[in-house]
């Protein structure tokens, strides 16, 4: 299926948080509740603030048109999937998305901004069963940076470790999913969900994800840098 899939980046105000997530709620509620209309399912996550030891920052997504966000690092990110455009815009138009633009006016350091993107590799959830928030789920999403011209060389990269977490990483991995924004042609965004932090520790030193860094790294000469967020996921359409 080809999916429509937004994710808006969402910079409350220092303090604005909470209140923010609050004003989300009856969003997420009218997601689940036209699940059979069109609307596949929304997550939201809050950013988890950067650990420096740990060398993960975040990275600065693009905003339409290809113009860099230069406003504030956002602390919140949804991810909103839909069966068209057409039931993109029936969300927008809704009374409670409309609500919570007008009660969020002055929470927040600016308008959210959107990425429309188009997945390339992995899956959005295991066997059509989405799981549930819960304080354990440990979440992140990451900008993988090619040189000009190699996109795609790497998307079939990633399809290697898809394939791999799939089948081998059942218990451990809820999310794993690749997609490109058409404003970016140097990027592939992942977004990726695990059972724990320990399942994503897992994850990142097993040799499918190590071979595929070191091959476009070291021997296809592509892949030029990364950039982490860690997530934190605050509530879905599936709860």
């Amino acid at each position: 299926m080809a999916y429509c899939v937004v994710w808006r980046h969402i910079s409350p105000k220092v303090g604005k948080e909470d209140e923010v997530l609050e004003a989300l709620k009856p969003v997420v509620q009218y997601a689940k509740d036209n699940n059979s209309k069109g609307i596949l399912g929304m997550w939201v996550w809050r950013q988890v603030p950067e650990d420096t030891s740990t060398g993960i920052v975040p990275w600065v997504y693009r905003e339409d048109k290809g113009r860099p966000f230069t406003g504030e690092q956002p602390a919140i990110m949804t991810q909103e999937v839909y069966v068209t455009e057409d039931d993109y815009g029936a969300i927008n138009n809704s009374m409670a998305y409309l609500t919570f633009e007008t009660v969020t006016g002055h929470m927040l350091a600016g308008p959210p901004q959107e990425q429309h993107l188009t997945p390339r590799a992995g899956f959005p959830f295991r066997n059509d069963k989405p799981c549930k928030t819960t304080d354990k789920l440990y979440a992140v999403t990451a900008r993988v940076a090619y040189k000009e011209g190699t996109l795609l060389q790497g998307v079939q990269c990633w399809n290697t470790v898809t394939s791999y977490v799939k089948k081998e990483e059942v218990d451990g991995t809820v999310m794993y999913w690749f997609l490109t924004d058409r404003y970016d042609k140097v990027g592939l965004y992942s977004l990726e969900v695990y059972r724990d932090e320990e399942a994503f520790d897992v994850h990142k030193v097993c040799d499918a994800v190590v071979n595929n860094r070191n091959n476009q790294v070291d021997n296809l000469k592509i892949r030029t840098g990364v950039n982490i967020r860690v997530l934190k996921q605050e509530m879905s359409s599936f709860d």
